[in-house]
C-alpha cells in the first residue's frame, strides 16, 4: 500500500531539492544547473547522479558548483557518480531509490534532465501549487508545458501538448494511458510519491519512467497539470526521446505511433499490477491468475513488436486499429482482482 505523509506541510517550511541525472551530458549540462541555481525562488537542494560519463560531464559539474560557491548562492550541490550507464529508465530509477533514503516529509522533489533550462519563475510558479497541496497525505505528482528549443535555444514549438504524438494519440480516441502525458523533467512530486514510486516492483518492462510514473500517480493519489511553460525542452542529436515531432513525415509518424502503442499495451499490464499491489489492504493479496496474465500479456506484447517491425507504417496502423480495442475488451472482461 502507497505510504501517506502523515505530517502536513508547513507552507513557510518546504525545501525543494532537484534530483539531476546525467551521462555524457558536458555540452549542455552547465547551463542546465545554473538555470536552476539562478531561480528567483531559490531551491535548497541539488543532488546530480552521473552515471558513467567519459566527456567532460564532471569537470562541468563542478564548474557550476564553483559558479554556486563564488556568487554566495546558498544551495547545497550532491554530486554521485556511478561506474556504470543502465540507461534512461534505470538511472532516474536509481536516482530516486537514492534520495528515497533522505527525502523528509516537506520536501518536495523536482526531476531534472542535463540538457533542458529552467525559465527563471519556475521555481516561484510551481510552488503556488505545492502550497495548495500542502496538507495531501497522498502522493501527489506535478508536471507542466513546455517550450520547444533547438540546441542553441531557438523556439521551434510553442507548446510539448500542441505538437506532439500525444495530439495525434488523441485524435485516435487511445485512452490515456497509452500515451505518456507526462514530461520527466518536469515533474515536481511530493515526498509520499517518491516513496511510492521508489518501492515498485516491476520495473524492467516499462517504456519510459516518467509515462509510468505520472499513469501510476494519477491511480493512487493526484497527478496536476501546471499548463504554463516553465522550461525550454532542448531538442538535439544526442536526444534519446524527444518532441521532434513536427519535422517528422507521415510515414515516421505513423510508425512511431504504432510504436508507442504497441509498447504501450505491456505497459498498462504493469500499471496494473502495480496498481492493484499498492491499493490492496494488508489481509488480501493480488490474485495469482494476474501474474500469469502479465506474462502471457508481455509474449503477446512481444509477438505483436515483431510483426511491426516487419511490416509498413501504413500497414501498422491498420494492425493498431484492430489490436488495441480488442486488448481493451480483453482487459476489461480479466480485470486483477484482489481475494481474501
Amino acid at each position: 500500500m502507497y505510504q501517506k505523509n502523515i505530517n502536513k506541510l508547513n507552507s513557510e517550511n518546504i525545501n525543494a531539492i532537484v534530483m539531476l541525472c546525467s551521462h555524457n551530458g558536458g555540452a549542455f549540462i552547465y547551463s542546465q544547473i545554473i538555470s536552476i541555481l539562478d531561480q528567483t525562488e531559490q531551491i535548497q537542494r541539488l543532488c546530480v547522479y552521473d552515471f558513467n560519463s567519459t566527456d567532460n560531464t564532471i569537470s562541468e559539474i563542478y564548474r557550476a558548483k564553483d559558479y554556486c560557491a563564488s556568487n554566495e548562492i546558498d544551495v547545497c550541490i550532491d554530486i554521485e557518480v556511478f561506474a556504470s550507464a543502465p540507461g534512461v529508465n534505470q538511472s532516474f530509477i536509481t536516482a530516486l531509490k537514492c534520495v528515497s533514503k533522505f527525502i523528509k516529509s516537506n520536501d518536495w522533489l523536482y526531476v531534472c534532465d542535463q540538457d533542458d533550462i529552467w525559465k527563471k519563475d519556475k521555481h516561484l510558479n510551481v510552488m503556488q501549487y505545492i502550497k495548495s497541496q500542502r496538507n495531501a497525505i497522498e502522493p501527489i505528482l506535478l508536471h507542466h508545458d513546455v517550450e520547444i528549443v533547438d540546441a542553441n535555444l531557438k523556439r521551434i514549438g510553442n507548446s510539448y501538448y500542441d505538437d506532439s504524438q500525444v495530439l495525434v494519440l488523441k485524435k485516435l480516441n487511445q485512452p490515456a494511458k497509452y500515451y505518456g502525458l507526462v514530461i520527466g523533467h518536469t515533474i515536481c512530486m511530493n515526498s509520499c510519491a517518491v516513496h511510492t514510486l521508489s518501492g515498485l516492483s516491476q520495473y524492467e518492462q516499462i517504456a519510459m519512467y516518467d509515462w509510468f510514473w505520472g499513469a501510476l500517480i494519477e491511480a493512487v493519489g493526484k497527478r496536476i497539470f501546471i499548463p504554463e511553460t516553465l522550461s525550454l525542452y532542448r531538442q538535439h542529436s544526442n536526444n534519446l526521446v524527444g518532441a521532434r515531432w513536427r519535422n517528422k513525415s507521415i510515414t515516421q509518424k505513423l510508425h512511431d505511433t504504432a510504436a508507442t502503442t504497441l509498447v504501450a499495451v505491456l505497459q498498462c499490464t504493469l500499471l496494473e499490477y502495480e496498481i492493484s499491489r499498492l491499493l490492496v489492504s494488508s489481509n488480501r493479496r493480488v490474485d495469482e491468475e494476474a501474474k500469469n496474465r502479465e506474462v502471457e500479456y508481455e509474449k503477446t506484447y512481444t509477438t505483436l513488436l515483431k510483426i511491426k517491425l516487419l511490416m509498413k507504417p501504413i500497414i501498422i496502423k491498420i494492425i493498431i486499429d484492430l489490436t488495441v480495442p480488442l486488448f481493451k475488451i480483453y482487459t476489461s472482461a480479466h480485470r486483477f482482482e484482489h481475494r481474501e
